[in-house]
């Protein structure tokens, strides 16, 4: 509407028509709950919003030119939050349009539950006045006269409550943000404006801040005419709200989601069959939520299910209170028999584990070095990493070894990838798979030797596919992938350990050269040239290590 900055009125584009042929709807406040109420305009729910200053009701001026905009034959419902300002402008707004000839009601909405007795002024209006918004918006869309939109907004008004809980305060623009919370405290019953709330609690998981609103709410809602009507025996029909105050993040919202749909159902004997989840009614920018819960809903649901085409209202979704939960999908068969085609040959075991024991034990004893280098190029957790899947792999080689090489290896992943967080857990854990993978497919008739170093190339080709991170980029691939070539190159008839020591010297060349290399993939490629000089990769040493103790267990 052409008024501001004295009259900010939001109309739907197509009012001039939609007067003509149903109850229109009003509603407004002051600013900063967006998307209310602006963002309630649209086919299906509000005809015109009126906002004011933030957090400062509009002027009667401003709610009388909407009312004349908008009011039509059929006649105009003006829903108003329960707040004094509200109350007195929006109502002289309505006495001025009747004395006008106009045909205008109004229903109040005070939905707040944290104040048991309330004063004479009621119950605050929260976010349960966008239920009202929907519900009347719906009924008004479908052709009700004026006195069965005024008496289903009524309706649902009386049937629903809303309580909050903020982490923070909010910030009023130009002005000092009144930090009265410490970072240990929550406010529980708080209004919309920044105003205090009733309690103020320590902070507590979300599960038991929940519980607690909840318990409130439900206690209000059974005084409502909706649960009285509802059937005797549980559960009730609800309908869930669960509103961002402002600055609360996806993630948090569906924390508390998820933990008011189980407490309502088992705790409280209550069936939510619908649910919504998002920004309904803000306050500013403030770190918080409130939960809104519509009983009565039986007579209700069409209209909280109708169409609209308001940008603020988020649509209502069916919940599943009693999830199904689909067992994790295991193999049909044991990793025992994973080594079906290539069992053990004789003395392959013992060596295999005196191996993979002294690669361990390694590791370990140079976790202080190898955190040294990282804490210097990276963020020091690589010797640590490392250190965590050595010590849970000897674990693992005291309790049990498995049956064949195919299903040691793959046991081996699974312990990389549980222990060891990362990317040098997945990259160990994908490795690890790739070479079981190989082994399984294995001739029986080649030699333990050729089998274990074809599946340490086929592991160091799955960590380049899946790494991205070809040699000379600073990684532990300028240690795998020298070793790699000299085994896949081997001549058939050259010495099996000198063929090793030749790798295990490749790999070890390999890491020193990372000393003055640049880095082009991971953390260490944030850095200058001057800060990495010198200082070798972490993981490519640490590869170095583990395949040098590797060897020198074979030659003693």
């Amino acid at each position: 509407m052409d008024g501001f900055p004295d009259i900010k009125v939001v109309l739907r584009s197509d009012y001039q028509h939609v007067k003509q042929k149903q109850v229109t709807l009003v509603s407004g406040g002051g600013s900063g709950h967006e998307p209310a109420h602006a963002g309630y305009v649209g086919v299906g729910m509000l005809t015109a919003a009126v906002a004011g200053d933030i957090f400062a009701s509009p002027s009667s001026k401003a709610v009388l030119a909407a009312l004349r905009a908008v009011t039509g034959p059929h006649g105009c419902l003006v829903i108003v939050k329960n707040y004094t300002g509200d109350r007195l402008h929006f109502g002289a707004a309505v006495e001025q349009a009747k004395a006008e000839g106009l045909k205008v009601d109004m229903v109040i909405v005070g939905d707040d539950c944290a104040i048991e007795t309330p004063s004479l002024t009621g119950k605050r209006g929260l976010a349960g006045t966008v239920l009202v918004h929907k519900v009347a918006g719906a009924a008004a869309e479908l052709g009700s006269d004026l006195q069965q939109v005024v008496d289903l907004a009524n309706v649902t008004a009386m049937n629903v409550a809303t309580m909050g809980l903020a982490l923070t305060t909010c910030t009023l623009p130009g002005a000092v943000t009144a930090h009265r919370l410490a970072d240990d405290e929550v406010e529980l019953g708080l209004g919309i404006h920044g105003e205090p709330g009733v309690t103020r609690a320590k902070m507590q998981p979300a599960n038991v801040l929940v519980d607690a609103m909840l318990d409130k709410i439900v206690a209000a809602l059974k005084t409502t005419p909706g649960w009285d009507q509802a059937t005797t025996s549980p559960p009730r029909d609800v309908c869930l709200l669960v509103n961002n105050l402002g600055s609360s993040s996806s993630m948090e919202l569906a924390v508390v989601t998820g933990r008011a749909l189980q407490t309502l159902h088992l705790k409280h004997g209550v069936h939510v069959v619908r649910v919504a989840m998002g920004s309904f009614m803000t306050s500013l920018n403030m770190a918080g939520i409130s939960l809104t819960v519509l009983t009565g809903v039986h007579q209700l649901l069409a209209y909280l299910d109708a169409e609209t085409s308001a940008f603020g209202w988020q649509r209502l979704l069916t919940p599943c209170c009693k999830p199904n939960l689909v067992p994790v999908p295991v193999l049909e068969h044991g990793t025992d028999e994973l080594s079906a085609g290539c069992r053990w040959s004789r003395n392959e075991k013992e060596a295999v584990i005196k191996a993979a024991t002294a690669a361990c034990v390694a590791i370990i004893n140079s976790e202080p070095q190898l955190t040294e280098w990282d804490t210097s190029i990276g963020d020091g957790d690589c010797g640590l990493t490392l250190s965590r899947g050595a010590n849970a792999v000897l674990d693992q080689l005291k309790h049990r070894v498995e049956l064949g090489p195919s299903a040691f290896l793959l046991t081996l992943s699974h312990v990389f990838e549980s222990s060891m967080g990362g990317s040098s857990g997945a990259l160990y854990c994908i490795m690890a798979k790739a070479a079981a993978g190989s082994m399984l497919q294995s001739s029986s008739r080649l030699d333990p030797a050729a089998r274990w170093m074809n599946a340490f190339v086929s592991g160091v080709g799955a960590v380049l596919k899946y790494g991205r991170a070809p040699p000379k980029s600073r990684t532990m691939n300028d240690a795998l992938v020298p070793a790699a070539n000299i085994l896949e190159q081997r001549d058939p008839s050259t010495d099996g350990f000198q063929c090793l020591e030749s790798a295990v010297q490749a790999a070890e060349d390999g890491a020193d050269s990372t000393r003055h290399m640049p880095a082009l993939a991971g953390r260490a490629s944030y850095l200058s040239e001057e800060v990495l000089q010198d200082v070798p990769d972490p993981g490519a040493k640490a590869c170095a290590i583990w395949l040098r103790a590797v060897v020198d267990s074979f030659n003693s």
